[in-house]
């Protein structure tokens, strides 16, 4: 299969826009973004209704920078 036919989810597509506006607007290093974490007792009860609500009923605009990029790297994470 190539790289290039595989579908993306959504969830990602939509969470690295959040971030990519999020860092040019506020003149973000993309670095630094990814570099630090955020607290995990703020992940898990979005990551809970992403679960239960799914991506539409749950906004990510409202939440901070590095808690998207955290919720990212936990849905990369979770892939193995």
């Amino acid at each position: 299969m190539l790289f290039f036919s595989l579908k993306v989810p959504h969830f990602l597509v939509k969470a690295l826009k959040i971030i990519e506006d999020k860092a040019y607007a506020n003149n973000e290093d993309l670095y630094d973004v990814y570099r630090l974490s955020s607290d995990t007792l703020k992940l898990e009860p979005i990551k809970r209704q992403l679960d239960e609500h799914g991506l539409d009923l749950v906004n990510l605009e409202q939440c901070d920078l590095n808690t998207v990029a955290s919720l990212v790297k936990a849905f990369l994470r979770d892939l193995q």
